[in-house]
């Protein structure tokens, strides 16, 4: 089994004064389909003036919800959004995430032997 990734240049939002977050939405797409749950994995390469690198990761730390907005989602039905269900400022430093859950260890994902491989194509988006 395959795992597509893609890589990204966020340099320019990074705040060097601190305050930064890193929020992920993930849909449930083809993995509703297959029975699994969606999972996300993220390392974040930090070098910094004096030449040291960082590295942020997900790991059980991270929390996530199941009550946003988007409440189904797939590649031939397409999306079913409830503006009532928006969390203002879910990605923004200072946001209570008291009532959010653990996030599962991603090497428990790992464990599933998928091939990471760079993603080739653009992702999917509404062209009309």
């Amino acid at each position: 089994m395959r795992q597509w990734y893609m890589a990204h240049d966020v340099t320019k939002l990074v705040k060097s004064n601190g305050g930064n977050v890193v929020g992920i939405l993930l849909g449930r797409g083809w993995q509703s389909m297959t029975g699994h749950t969606p999972a996300a994995r993220l390392m974040l390469s930090i070098t910094t003036s004096d030449g040291k690198t960082q590295h942020i990761t997900t790991d059980t730390s991270w929390k996530g919800t199941r009550a946003g907005p988007i409440r189904t989602n797939n590649i031939y039905g397409g999306e079913t959004y409830d503006s009532r269900m928006e969390m203002t400022g879910w990605s923004s430093t200072g946001f209570d995430d008291s009532n959010w859950t653990a996030s599962k260890n991603a090497d428990e994902f790992a464990s599933r032997k998928y091939k990471v491989t760079w993603q080739p194509m653009n992702p999917i988006r509404a062209i009309e």
